[in-house]
């Protein structure tokens, strides 16, 4: 007998709620879908707005990979491999272009001006699985 399980996406609203934004002196960050609070498949897709001149992330995930396309604006991406020194790879990624990151590489962004941009990852995103997935990188990839 067929199990009578219902499809993840007929759990799905229509109109999902849109998580309150967080906002602090870099822009903004605001997740628009999460399996967390959606019980989709994909992780998370969040919406980030980075002033000039201000850095994120600075650390490396133990298990989450992430997907970050660029809407406007641009930005100076840095990666390295887990362990390593120096200041890694850098890719400009500009309006219209994309950059992923897998698990266990250190990365780092620098907003070259004000950017909007999008990142799907594949694991979901609260606060606490955000934060236990991380590693901080002490000295920072970039200052």
């Amino acid at each position: 007998m067929a199990s009578m399980k219902k499809p993840w996406w007929k759990k799905v609203p229509t109109k999902p709620r849109v998580e309150k934004a967080f906002v602090d002196r870099r822009g903004s960050l605001q997740v628009i879908a999460s399996s967390h609070s959606l019980g989709t498949r994909f992780g998370s897709v969040v919406v980030i707005t980075s002033k000039k001149g201000t850095v994120r992330a600075n650390h490396r995930h133990h298990r989450d990979s992430h997907l970050c396309f660029v809407l406007s604006g641009r930005m100076e991406y840095r990666e390295r491999p887990e362990g390593s020194t120096g200041r890694g790879k850098k890719v400009l990624v500009r309006a219209g272009e994309s950059v992923f990151t897998p698990p266990g590489v250190d990365h780092a962004m620098k907003f070259l001006s004000e950017t909007v941009f999008i990142t799907i990852a594949d694991r979901h995103r609260t606060q606490a699985d955000y934060e236990h997935d991380l590693v901080r990188l002490h000295p920072p990839l970039i200052g």
